[in-house]
């Protein structure tokens, strides 16, 4: 069925209908179905228009209103979006639990190697190869953290209002993985 999002103009209906006809008399089918939209006072109607063909060469023309139907189905596309984000809103509410452990350890690692630096500072002589490889050890533990907060901020936002592009298959994997790690 076409989608209804559209404006729908006055004189289309009939032209809409006659050319349905038309396509049905070239065809071979034997029955055919269509859902057309029109405007009745400014508002939108729809109504389901079916044809078959009789023994005798002729058609059966049958027009049925389907405004509940259409309204009906447009309630539930507006429900099933808002399922879907809820599903995601609770899958994320899962996953806080297990980043703050995540992100908890290397913060853990952090603190606890700038401790030791504090302390080697303090003593003489100062042992700085010691200190070299924590401070190394702090950044990449914080650059972890970093990656690990970068990856749920995307998969965390409300995309759907984004303009499509073309991405790169493999960072998608990769940023996956990341984030399943």
């Amino acid at each position: 069925f076409p989608s209804h999002d559209k404006e729908v103009e006055k004189g289309n209906t009939v032209k809409e209908v006659v050319e349905f006809i038309k396509n049905f008399a070239a065809s071979h089918k034997e029955f055919d179905i269509q859902e057309i939209a029109s405007l009745h006072k400014g508002n939108p109607i729809y109504f389901m228009i079916t044809i078959q063909r009789t023994k005798n060469g002729g058609y059966v023309i049958v027009s049925m209103p389907m405004d509940e139907l259409v309204a009906a189905r447009n309630e539930l596309r507006i429900q099933e979006s808002k399922a879907q984000y809820a599903a995601k809103l609770a899958s994320l509410g899962e996953m806080a639990a297990g980043i703050a452990h995540e992100v908890n350890n290397p913060l853990s690692i952090i603190q606890g190697s700038a401790n030791i630096v504090r302390r080697l500072i303090d003593k003489e002589p100062i042992d700085i190869e010691n200190v070299k490889i924590l401070t190394t050890k702090m950044i990449e533990t914080s650059d972890r953290i970093s990656k690990t907060v970068k990856s749920l901020k995307a998969l965390s936002r409300n995309a759907e209002n984004d303009p499509k592009v073309l991405v790169d298959l493999n960072k998608v994997i990769y940023q996956s993985v990341d984030i399943a790690e």
